[in-house]
């Protein structure tokens, strides 16, 4: 966040990051905090579309949530991931851990 008093032209320098770089370990039943490092707004399925949901996992954000049924995210009030936000994911498995790893956005 950048907050000015006026109209100013801001330069950012650098390389997006590269998701496949910076998997989260998601340990089984327990919350875990996860960070969207896209730069662009993506759907529950698109975001996710590289890891192993399993029926029961659940995404939280602070204004909604969504819980995977098996086949798709059902959303209640939450529909899309969106850069530099936070979420957490409750897993639903017992045992073990899962990676997360996000796509690519194609911008």
């Amino acid at each position: 966040l950048i907050t000015v008093e006026s109209a100013c032209e801001i330069t950012l320098e650098g390389e997006p990051i590269n998701p496949a770089d910076h998997p989260a370990t998601i340990l089984s039943g327990q919350s875990n905090w996860i960070a969207f490092p896209v730069n662009e707004e993506m759907t529950l399925n698109e975001a996710f579309a590289n890891f192993n949901a399993v029926s029961g996992d659940v995404i939280k954000s602070k204004t909604g949530n969504a819980r995977y049924t098996g086949s798709t995210w059902r959303a209640s009030g939450l529909t899309k991931l969106e850069p530099g936000k936070g979420y957490l994911l409750n897993s639903a498995t017992t045992s073990g851990s899962r990676t997360l790893t996000f796509p690519s956005g194609s911008k």
